[in-house]
């Protein structure tokens, strides 16, 4: 009977968890790492993503998640970057608005866009 009573009174086991001290993976800001193409001058205005290069962005876990806490969080995801041969002294729009991610965990992709002139 006081075994019994142990196991009623732990928690440890419990499926129950107080939100107040659920311990969700923190992470670091974004770090974008080097593109792997200095530019694409011959790349298509109307098929961006067929041409350039890839960079990197990594982020570092700053606390872990406990057994209750969120641990879907993405460390690592590539950028499409060096499609254009920008002319200098150009004019540039501002960035158009993001659409929704593809995905809405691990490895989603959005984009946007912005046109020069000059």
């Amino acid at each position: 009977m006081e075994m019994m009573k142990n196991q009623l009174d732990s928690t440890e086991d419990s499926t129950e968890h107080l939100s107040a001290t659920i311990q969700d993976r923190d992470l670091d800001v974004w770090t974008k790492h080097q593109c792997s193409v200095s530019c694409d001058g011959l790349c298509n205005a109307a098929e961006p993503v067929k041409c350039g290069g890839w960079a990197m962005m990594t982020r570092a876990v700053v606390a872990q998640p406990d057994k209750c806490g969120f641990k879907c969080h993405l460390l690592e995801k590539y950028l499409r970057c060096g499609q254009y041969n920008w002319p200098i002294n150009c004019l540039i729009s501002e960035w158009s608005g993001w659409p929704k991610c593809t995905a809405e965990c691990e490895g989603g992709l959005k984009s946007h866009t912005r046109a020069t002139s000059g």
